[in-house]
C-alpha cells in the first residue's frame, strides 16, 4: 500500500510541476567544432607543403627532376616490385584472417582491398572508413553480410597498426642515434604502443556505450561495430591469426619500407633499411593522421624529416621520397582503380 501511495503522489507531483524546457545545444559551439575540424586539416596540409616546397627551391627543381628523371631502371624496377608485392602479402594476409568467417579466393580479397586503397587515395579522411568499402565490395561479390566481413577488414587495419607503430617506434631510434645504444630510445619505443593500446582498451571497455551512440548516429557503421566484435572474438581465439597478424603485419610493413630503400639506390641516395625504416614509418602515420587523399604532402614532408636529421643530402633524400611515392600513387589509382570501377558480381 506504501509503496503504491508514493507512486501516487511521485505521479502527481510529476503532473502538477510545470515541465522543464529541452536543453539546446549551443549551434555556435558545434559551428565552432566543425570550423577547427576542417581547418586543421588544411592548415596542416599547408604546412607540409611550404616545407617540401622550401627544401626542393633550396635544392633546385632542375636538379631534382634530373636526378629522378635519370633513376637507375633496375632498382626502380625492383622498388616497383616491392610495393606491388607488398599489397599482394597485404590481400593475402586478409584471406588467412577471414578462414573462421568466410572462405574467399585470394583474388576476391585482394580486389576488395585494392578498392578501398583506391578510395582512400582520392578521398580526404577516407582511411577509416576504408574497412567499410572492402567489407561491402567483398560481401557484395560473396553474397553474405557485410558486418562480418566489416568485422576482418578493422581486425586486420587495428593490426597492422599495431605491427606498423611498433616496429616504426623501433626503427626510429635505431636510424637517428647510430651508436649510442638505447639510453635515449625507451620514450619513443614506448609511447606510440602505450598510447595505441591504451586507445584499443578504452574501445573495448566502452564498446556498448560506442554501440548505442553508433545505432542512433550510423546505423549502417553500427552493424559493421556489432560485426567487428563477433568477428574479432572468433579469429583472435584461433594462435594461428595472431600469428599471421604479426608475421604478416612484418612482412606488408617490410615490403614498403623496401620499396624507398630500393627508390633511394635508384636516386643514389643509399639509404640503410633502418633510415628507410623511419622515414617509412614517421611519413605514413603523419600521413594518416593528417587526412589529406592518400597522405598526400604530409607523408612526404614527414618522411623527409629524419632524413635531414641523419646527415642524408636533402637533394637524396627528397628524390627518393618522391619517387618511392609516386611509384605507390601509380599503382594505388591504376590498380586500385581497376578493381573500383569493375562491379562486384554476386554468385550466381
Amino acid at each position: 500500500m506504501r509503496e503504491y501511495k508514493s507512486e501516487l503522489m511521485d505521479s502527481a507531483s510529476s503532473s502538477d510541476s510545470p515541465p522543464r524546457p529541452a536543453a539546446r545545444a549551443n549551434p555556435a559551439r558545434g559551428n565552432f567544432g566543425r570550423a577547427v575540424r576542417r581547418l586543421l586539416p588544411a592548415l596542416i596540409l599547408a604546412a607540409a607543403l611550404l616545407f617540401l616546397f622550401r627544401t626542393a627551391s633550396t635544392v633546385g627543381w632542375k636538379p631534382l627532376g634530373e636526378r629522378i628523371a635519370a633513376a637507375r631502371p633496375e632498382f626502380l624496377i625492383l622498388s616497383a616490385l616491392a610495393i606491388v608485392s607488398r599489397y599482394a602479402l597485404w590481400g593475402k594476409r586478409w584471406q588467412l584472417l577471414m578462414l573462421p568467417i568466410a572462405k574467399v579466393s585470394w583474388w576476391q580479397a585482394q580486389k576488395a582491398l585494392m578498392a578501398s586503397v583506391f578510395f582512400n587515395t582520392i578521398i580526404p579522411a577516407a582511411r577509416p572508413f576504408g574497412g567499410l568499402v572492402r567489407a561491402g565490395y567483398l560481401s557484395r561479390s560473396i553474397g553474405c553480410e557485410a558486418g562480418p566481413i566489416y568485422g576482418t577488414a578493422f581486425l586486420d587495419q587495428t593490426g597492422y597498426g599495431v605491427v606498423s607503430v611498433l616496429l616504426g617506434a623501433l626503427s626510429l631510434p635505431v636510424a637517428l642515434w647510430p651508436g649510442r645504444g638505447w639510453s635515449r630510445s625507451p620514450l619513443l619505443v614506448l609511447v606510440f604502443p602505450v598510447v595505441l593500446v591504451g586507445s584499443l582498451l578504452l574501445v573495448w571497455l566502452n564498446r556498448d556505450a560506442i554501440g548505442r551512440w553508433m545505432r542512433r548516429r550510423m546505423p549502417a557503421a553500427a552493424e559493421g561495430f556489432e560485426g567487428a566484435l563477433e568477428a574479432g572474438s572468433v579469429i583472435l581465439s584461433r594462435p594461428r591469426s595472431w600469428a599471421v597478424m604479426l608475421a604478416g603485419g612484418a612482412m606488408v610493413w617490410g615490403g614498403a619500407v623496401l620499396g624507398l630503400f630500393l627508390a633511394s639506390h635508384a636516386v643514389g641516395a643509399g639509404l640503410g633499411m633502418a633510415g628507410a625504416a623511419a622515414a617509412w614509418s614517421l611519413g605514413s602515420m603523419v600521413g594518416v593522421a593528417s587526412g589529406t587523399p592518400g597522405g598526400a604532402g604530409t607523408t612526404e614532408s614527414a618522411a623527409l624529416v629524419p632524413l635531414l636529421a641523419m646527415g642524408v643530402p636533402a637533394d637524396q633524400a627528397l628524390a627518393a621520397i618522391l619517387l618511392a611515392r609516386l611509384l605507390e600513387y601509380l599503382f594505388d589509382l591504376v590498380a586500385g582503380g581497376l578493381c573500383a570501377l569493375a562491379r562486384p558480381r554476386p554468385p550466381v
